[in-house]
């Protein structure tokens, strides 16, 4: 007894040790010194399974013959501690001469012990330990399995502390990678830094960036460490191991490339395993990135996680340089669209110009087919005036409405067809076309005609491509303008000097009027300028409902026609019979010395609705006929006034009526009364939280007030089903936020009041209608108006439910940040419940010139 009380004390010490060892190399040492403490043998060593897991190999040995330290490699059920490792199970072997599984590790052996390092059930090691002198007996087998658990212990201790060192010193060098790639837009400039920082924070020796070629087919090689023959190498989607991860957007780690069919070798000799993790960005993936080593087993789960954390800095890295490559040539192409601009406002001759707009937008845009198409009014057609790329089509002529270009120009609104073959509007302009884009070509809100060009291929163009096309288009409209008012004024020179001539053979002929005919003659040109501005001023007043712009356009006509040096028009308070000043030019009331002022009341039939005041100097007397076009240009003035007052009032009774409307909607039915006031009063309380300024405020809460208005349009047996409703039934509840942009969208003075209203069911996550945008695509107040919907929604009683509580709803509301709601948004609407119950009553008066729930139960907002 006092041998083996000796010998546990022993194991005790040697297992404190072991307990407090750290490295590696260090513990196996102290392993062994633990042996010979314990046993008192010096013949022991520590096995391990190799990574693949069937063979073991010698991490530490002593007494041990070198040779076979050196060389032991070992299938796992081969010898003594092959079996051991197995079975799971020690083995004592008292004479080794008569064990025929015994595999020699130290000559002139007796006996062998073998015990099995296990941790949590697996058996990753073996201690082995051979006596040249008497053969072990129980006792020591009892010692060294009691050891071998604290070994093993110790092993993994080590293990996992090594491991999260590893982490830990690779998790900083990804960091540092990512910082250093944010700092690289050059795509080859970036790969080549990805893959060097592969190789110097992974430790990889051989790496590639795979990615896809436009058709998403094939992935290409696009850069290589080790380049040799690989890149530009091409493997089909889904094929190889590259493949199937691009395709499931998934890393996989394949220990040994031989023993698996979907390796597809990029031509390095001696490689053995391979690791290959996605691209991905917001759940698309863009690429892979693709690791080999060679040795079997190179890569653990653990290089696979930091491999993947790499992957995702290299997919943001990737995307963010596509994003600026993208910007770089959208502003280099607007660059040359107002090159070409000027270029093209230079030209005056109508033909050289639609030469010129062929040539500079096949350029500026890089176009195959371009054609320009201008109206013929007197038979209300399209007539192609020029092409380029669609053959001989000059003079072809396209019915209004006929076509994607006739229907551009009834609509005056853009077209992008990605696929011609599945729109009936289509009319083929050249063989082969497969993707086509027109806009309308305008100026000063009249349609000159129709730009069009096509493609070859599917999907070509882009809604970028096409708002490049349409700035181009009204810079070309400009140029066509241009051309066409000096042709008309070389035509009246023309006509002119004809006439000059004729006068002047009268002239020679009747010497004697001479004199009378020259006066007669500038008079006469004189009126005729006067005449033409008037006719402009008349135009330009006449064509303009905005008030603002009515009144500038007056006074400045009236500059050039009469030489004023100031101007003012002064309209009429209907209610205190007051004239304010709405418009002026110059100073006006501080008339001096040699300033003479005079006014002309504007009249609407036998009613004065104002005063027009011009100013000029005393010595330049105002002839008669200037007096009657001033008088003539105040009754239009007048006539344009009352008109831009009329538009005015009859947009503001509609928006009233609006109003009125959705107070009636929801007053036909008690459960949803008062929901827009309160849903705008708590809108207005989280705008205000997120400190948007006043106008902002303003806006959202007229917005709130009609964000229902589009309900107008659903019938009464939907809105008031107290069951849930059908699939076709909500699909019919779902188009009342387009109903309300159609209702609201003629008020042009409530701005973009009618856009807030459609979007206030979109969701964060892109699920919601009618659009299904997503994010900041959605506007702040639309998003802002959901979460205010929701909360008067969850808490309002419903003819199919009763109303739940407020903590209900507030809970609701937080489960669904992010997914429906905008986080931001979120947080906003906690604060100000969180300072009492939300808002019902509506903010201090609002102006009125800015600007629910659905009964199915289960979408938030209704």
């Amino acid at each position: 007894m006092p041998v083996l009380s000796q010998k546990l004390k022993r194991l005790n010490a040697a297992a404190r040790v072991l307990a407090t060892v750290q490295g590696r190399d260090e513990l196996m040492e102290r392993i062994l010194d633990g042996v010979q403490q314990v046993l008192g043998r010096e013949s022991a060593a520590v096995l391990l399974r190799d990574p693949d897991g069937r063979h073991l190999r010698i991490a530490a040995a002593r007494g041990y013959d070198a040779q076979v330290v050196a060389s032991y490699h070992a299938p796992v059920g081969r010898g003594v501690a092959g079996t051991v490792a197995a079975t799971g199970e020690p083995r004592l072997v008292r004479d080794v001469s008569a064990e025929p599984d015994y595999v020699p590790g130290v000559s002139a052996a007796r006996s062998e012990m073998a015990v099995p390092l296990t941790v949590d059930g697996e058996v990753i090691g073996v201690l082995d330990v051979e006596s040249r002198d008497a053969a072990f007996g129980e006792e020591d087998m009892a010692l060294l399995e009691a050891f071998g658990e604290q070994a093993a212990w110790a092993l993994r201790h080590g293990q996992a502390l090594a491991t999260s060192a590893k982490r830990a010193r690779r998790l900083d060098l990804l960091n540092r990678a990512a910082c250093s790639l944010s700092n690289v837009h050059d795509t080859e400039e970036l790969l080549a830094q990805i893959l060097a920082l592969a190789h110097e924070a992974l430790g990889l020796n051989n790496v590639a960036v795979l990615l896809p070629d436009a058709a998403r087919g094939r992935l290409v090689v696009r850069k290589a460490l080790r380049p040799g023959g690989v890149e530009g190498m091409r493997i089909p989607v889904g094929q190889g191991v590259t493949g199937a991860v691009f395709r499931s957007g998934v890393g996989e780690i394949v220990p040994d490339v031989r023993a698996d069919p979907r390796y597809i070798s990029g031509g390095i000799e001696g490689t053995r395993s391979e690791m290959v993790a996605p691209l991905a960005l917001n759940g698309e993936v863009i690429g892979v990135l693709d690791a080999e080593g060679d040795a079997i087993g190179s890569f653990g789960e653990l290089d696979l996680e930091l491999f993947g954390a790499f992957a995702a800095h290299v997919a943001t890295a990737l995307h963010n340089s596509r994003l600026l490559r993208d910007l770089e040539d959208r502003a280099r192409r607007l660059r040359q669209i107002v090159r070409a601009g000027r270029a093209l406002n230079a030209i005056l001759d109508a033909d050289q110009v639609l030469a010129e707009i062929l040539d500079a937008v096949t350029m500026a845009l890089g176009l195959q087919r371009v054609a320009v198409l201008l109206v013929d009014p007197a038979r209300s057609e399209l007539v192609v005036h020029a092409a380029k790329g669609y053959g001989e089509i000059a003079g072809r002529r396209i019915a209004l409405g006929e076509g994607v270009t006739g229907h551009v120009a009834v609509t005056g609104e853009p077209a992008l067809l990605g696929n011609v073959s599945a729109d009936d509007r289509y009319l083929p302009g050249t063989q082969g076309g497969a993707s086509e884009m027109a806009v309308p070509l305008r100026v000063r809100g009249e349609l000159l005609g129709v730009l069009d060009t096509e493609s070859p291929a599917s999907d070509a163009f882009t809604g970028q491509d096409l708002d490049l096309f349409q700035a181009f288009a009204d810079q070309a409209a400009v140029a066509i303008n241009n051309a066409r008012l000096f042709r008309r004024l070389e035509a009246a020179n023309e006509r002119l000097k004809r006439n000059v001539e004729e006068m002047s053979r009268l002239n020679r002929e009747l010497e004697t009027y001479a004199v009378q005919i020259s006066e007669a003659n500038t008079s006469l040109e004189q009126r005729v300028r006067q005449l033409t501005t008037l006719h402009q001023a008349g135009q330009a007043i006449a064509s303009s409902l905005d008030l603002k712009h009515t009144l500038n356009a007056i006074l400045e006509m009236t500059g050039e026609i009469v030489r004023s040096s100031a101007g003012a028009i002064k309209l009429l308070d209907e209610e205190t019979k007051e004239l304010h000043v709405a418009a002026q030019a110059g100073l006006v009331g501080n008339e001096g010395p040699g300033v003479t002022r005079l006014d002309l009341p504007l009249r609407i039939g036998e009613r004065t609705i104002g005063v027009f005041e011009i100013v000029r100097s005393a010595n330049d007397k105002l002839a008669e006929g200037e007096r009657k076009m001033l008088e003539t240009l105040a009754s239009q003035a007048a006539v344009a006034i009352e008109k831009a007052r009329l538009f005015e009032d009859t947009q503001r009774i509609y928006y009233d009526t609006l109003k009125s409307l959705a107070k009636a909607l929801e007053a036909r039915d008690n459960y949803t009364r008062g929901h827009s006031e309160r849903v705008a009063g708590l809108s207005r309380a989280i705008a205000v939280e997120l400190c948007l300024d006043e106008s902002r405020c303003h806006l959202i809460y007229n917005s709130a007030v009609l964000h229902d208005i589009g309900k107008i349009g659903v019938r009464d047996a939907i809105l008031h089903k107290p069951r849930k409703l059908t699939a076709k039934e909500m699909d019919v509840i779902r188009q009342h936020p387009m109903y309300g942009n159609v209702i609201l969208g003629p008020l042009k003075f409530l701005g973009e009041l009618s856009n807030l209203v459609k979007h206030h069911h979109e969701s964060w996550d892109g699920s919601g209608y009618p659009d299904g945008l997503r994010g900041e695509q959605i506007p702040l107040e639309s998003r802002i108006i959901a979460v205010a919907d929701s909360y008067d929604a969850i808490t309002s009683t419903r003819p199919y439910r009763e109303a739940r509580s407020h903590e209900d709803a507030v809970d609701e509301i937080r489960r669904q940040s992010g997914r429906q709601f905008d986080p931001q948004v979120v947080e906003a609407f906690l604060r100000v419940v969180a300072r009492g119950r939300p808002v019902t009553a509506p903010p201090p008066p609002v102006d009125d010139d800015l600007g629910g729930e659905e009964p199915d139960g289960e979408e938030l907002g209704g």
